[in-house]
């Protein structure tokens, strides 16, 4: 370290400190005068000179870092397995190809302590699991993006492991705050889907899409046959079906409707049907309700930029 304010003449035997130069003149003086009452303490406590130099160069030295060390982040592809590991701690994670989540397993020592679905409506997974000789403490933190946009997962959390020492095992958390992996969907995937029976053999497939613009798209099969496929999205909220359709006991009456509201903040988003049906032991089923519904989602719930 370059300057020495004090010397021989403040400890006596010739020896540098490692102190900062300081401006010349009072302020040069001051230090001078501080480092000779450090002397006298030091000495009047017996302590070699080279002792205090050398104390001084370790007080000096730059400090540990405040976190573990630096991990780049990966950039996944959508429907394949990776794993990390993070001291004791291994996280395995899957970005699911078809639907907006990710499948996340933490382990400790080997040992599974924790599984979770993270979703746009569920993208903090809180992290605090310990075994006898590890743990970790934190969270996970997934953001979402739609089709073409960069999703990611993060993470801050401390992990705690055991340090072997003579008779005692003593335990380290090292802390750590990353992105731990990106990943881009090219083609829009579900936000969320529901089964819906409207008779014992007739039943409505919907799937709500992760677009700006809520598309939905929808099903009605009996035995796995389609007998009718729509999509409703904002601008094109509407649908009728003019006429009717039947396969094998299983009927849908003309003029079928169905209409698309959008989820805002003040309001949920629904599709609502209105229309007849029937099938081996229900003869005239009518329906004019709700079919499925959602919560709005703001784009800091989904973890987005706003």
């Amino acid at each position: 370290m370059r300057g020495n304010a004090a010397t021989a003449d403040d400890c006596g035997d010739g020896v540098p400190l490692p102190i900062r130069q300081a401006s010349k003149g009072r302020g040069d003086a001051c230090l001078r005068y501080a480092a000779g009452l450090v002397c006298r303490v030091i000495a009047a406590a017996g302590m070699p000179p080279a002792w205090l130099a050398a104390l001084l160069i370790l007080i000096a030295l730059p400090g540990a870092p405040a976190f573990g060390a630096e991990i780049a982040s990966l950039q996944v592809e959508p429907g394949v397995p990776v794993e990390q590991h993070y001291g004791a701690m291994t996280l395995r994670f899957l970005v699911q190809k078809q639907v907006a989540a990710v499948n996340v397993s933490v382990f400790l020592d080997g040992h599974v302590v924790g599984e979770q679905v993270m979703t746009p409506y569920d993208n903090v997974y809180p992290l605090d699991m310990h075994i006898d000789r590890a743990g970790v403490q934190g969270s996970l933190l997934a953001r979402f993006g739609m089709a073409g946009e960069v999703s990611s997962l993060e993470g801050s959390f401390s992990v705690s492991q055991c340090r072997e020492a003579p008779g005692a095992c003593v335990l380290e958390s090292v802390p750590y705050r990353l992105e731990i992996a990106n990943w881009t969907w090219p083609s829009p995937v579900a936000l969320k889907h529901w089964t819906v029976w409207i008779t014992p053999e007739l039943n409505a497939e919907v799937t709500l899409q992760f677009t700006a613009d809520q598309n939905v798209e929808m099903d009605f099969l009996t035995a796995g046959l389609l007998i009718r496929t729509t999509s409703l999205s904002q601008g094109a909220n509407l649908t009728r079906f003019a006429q009717g359709a039947s396969v094998a006991t299983v009927r849908i009456a003309p003029n079928m409707v169905l209409s698309l509201r959008p989820a805002t903040p003040v309001q949920t988003g629904e599709i609502v049907l209105k229309g007849r049906f029937s099938s081996s032991n229900h003869h005239d089923v009518r329906y004019d309700g709700t079919l499925v519904a959602w919560r709005y989602l703001p784009s800091r719930t989904r973890g987005a930029s706003p």
